[in-house]
C-alpha cells in the first residue's frame, strides 16, 4: 500500500514519527486483507524504529508479533532474523540468558536456510552480547566469521557492514584495555 511505501520513505528520511504512523496504517490495511507477509514486514520495520528510538518494550512486541507470523507462514529465514533482533534487544535490556537463547536459535535457523546475509547480522548481535558478558573469545570468533562472510558477499570498505565490523572491533578492544587495567 501507499502507507507501507511512505513508511519506508519516511524511515529513510529519518522522520521516525511519520514513518511509524504510516506503518501502523499499513498494518491496519494489511490486516483487513489478511496479508500476513506484509504485516510481518511492517512490524519488523516498526520494531527497528522502536529500537532505534529506545522504545525497547514496543520493539519487543513488534518483533514478537512479526516472529509469530513468520512461524505461521513457515518463513524459516525470516524467523531466524527476527530471533536475532529479539536476542539483541534482550542484550540491550541486560537479560543475557534470553539474548543468547534467541541468538542461538536465530543462528541455527539462518545456517539451515543458508541465509548468509542474515547470519552476518546475527553474528554481529552475538558479538555485541558477548562484549556485554566480557567474553572476548566468543566476541572475536563471531566477529571474524561475520567479517569473512560479509567480504565473501561483497561488502566493501564503505559499506554499513564494514562500519559495524569496525565498531564491534572497538568494543572488543575496549574489553582488552579494561582487562589490562
Amino acid at each position: 500500500t501507499i502507507y507501507g511505501n511512505l513508511g519506508n520513505l519516511y524511515r529513510d528520511l529519518k522522520q521516525t514519527d511519520k514513518a511509524m504512523e504510516c506503518l501502523q496504517r499499513a498494518i491496519t490495511l494489511f490486516e483487513r486483507d489478511n496479508q500476513s507477509a506484509r504485516i510481518a514486514e511492517c512490524l519488523s520495520i516498526l520494531g527497528t524504529l522502536y529500537a532505534d528510538t529506545d522504545q525497547l518494550p514496543k520493539s519487543m512486541v513488534s518483533y514478537a508479533r512479526a516472529l509469530e507470523l513468520a512461524r505461521e507462514m513457515g518463513q524459516i529465514s525470516t524467523e531466524g532474523i527476527l530471533l536475532g533482533e529479539l536476542g539483541y534487544l534482550y542484550g540491550r535490556m541486560d537479560d543475557l540468558d534470553k539474548a543468547k537463547h534467541h541468538l542461538d536459535n536465530g543462528e541455527r535457523l539462518l545456517r539451515s536456510s543458508d541465509n548468509r546475509a542474515g547470519l552476518v547480522d546475527v553474528l554481529f548481535r552475538r558479538t555485541y552480547v558477548a562484549c556485554l558478558e566480557r567474553d572476548r573469545t566468543t566476541a572475536t570468533t563471531a566477529l571474524e566469521e561475520a567479517e569473512a562472510i560479509a567480504k565473501d558477499l561483497g561488502a566493501n570498505e564503505s559499506s554499513e557492514v564494514i562500519r559495524e565490523l569496525k565498531r564491534l572491533n572497538e568494543m572488543i578492544a575496549e574489553l582488552d584495555s579494561n582487562s589490562a587495567s
